[in-house]
């Protein structure tokens, strides 16, 4: 092997480990040069990307194109074709240069993106991120449900519900999915991020992502919390007589959000309660485009 060669062969291996640290930073877990297992073969895979968090998981298969020519359609093709072989979730190229026009046209209604280096490195960061905070979307759902089980008379008895501008330190579950679905639609979060806005109350800044995974934690620990300790009551007292549902208030504010359908996970959802969301959703849809088409016929 000639110096040039191995210099190429150096610097593309760089730029592979490069891509794997960064998704390890981000707190998922990568490893380079994987021989993975398909229903029609196996496949050499650059860098492979896995993540569980709080029953929210993904596998991401990356092809590192250390190349000094624009990536062909042919490529994408052939990766197309081992994502579906493997089962992975989502597939990215990487270019050090770029990508020919035809391989842009064939990523169309796939589940790979094409970036360059500095480009996959912002995008990816809010890809990791979003799929961290469904998690926490589901698990405000299932606050939520609680919540609402009980009656209003109920709530007010056992010091749940309050009025919104009532100034605790106890954020409702209403707040909690406001800030979450606001933060996984958003294209880039920025830190140090205030989150002030949302709770009518001084807050301490977040200054990154690690911070604001332990804030909602906390909020939604002392949420629980503070259900539990209610439910405890309402038991002693035979007071205790929830009717659940997950199609609550708070959900059916979360439908309105224009982005959130494609990070909502319906599966989460029993059926009943899927099919009535995946209908209201609908019906908010229809009544905006049809707002929207008064609006232009008055201009």
């Amino acid at each position: 092997m000639t110096k040039h060669n191995k210099n190429i062969e150096s610097d593309w291996y760089k730029f592979q480990e490069e891509i794997c640290d960064h998704f390890n930073n981000l707190g998922a877990s990568a490893k380079t040069n994987v021989t993975v297992d398909g229903v029609r073969g196996s496949s050499d895979i650059d860098v492979v990307v896995v993540s569980k968090y709080l029953g929210t998981d993904f596998k991401w298969f990356v092809e590192a194109k250390y190349w000094n020519s624009n990536v062909t359609k042919e490529i994408v093709h052939a990766f197309s074709t081992v994502l579906q072989n493997t089962g992975a979730d989502r597939g990215f190229i990487i270019s050090k240069n770029g990508f020919q026009s035809g391989a842009i046209e064939a990523t169309k209604h796939t589940n790979i993106s094409l970036y360059t280096f500095d480009e996959f490195k912002k995008k990816t960061s809010h890809l990791v991120q979003s799929n961290i905070l469904k998690s926490f979307l589901n698990r405000t759902m299932l606050t939520s449900t609680r919540y609402w089980g009980h009656s209003k008379k109920i709530r007010i008895k056992y010091d749940l519900r309050y009025e919104l501008f009532d100034e605790r330190e106890i954020l409702s579950c209403a707040i909690i999915l406001i800030i979450v679905t606001d933060l996984i639609v958003d294209e880039d979060i920025s830190y140090p991020l205030d989150i002030s806005r949302y709770t009518g109350m001084q807050v301490d800044k977040i200054d990154s992502f690690h911070e604001l995974m332990n804030w909602l934690n906390s909020s939604l620990n002392e949420l629980d919390r503070r259900i539990l300790n209610a439910e405890i009551k309402m038991k002693n007292n035979n007071d205790f007589n929830p009717e659940y549902e997950y199609f609550t208030p708070d959900i059916m504010r979360l439908c309105t959000k224009e982005k959130i359908d494609k990070f909502f996970d319906y599966s989460f959802l029993p059926e009943a309660d899927r099919e009535l969301m995946i209908k209201y959703k609908k019906e908010v849809e229809e009544f905006k485009s049809g707002r929207n088409k008064l609006l232009r016929s008055k201009e």
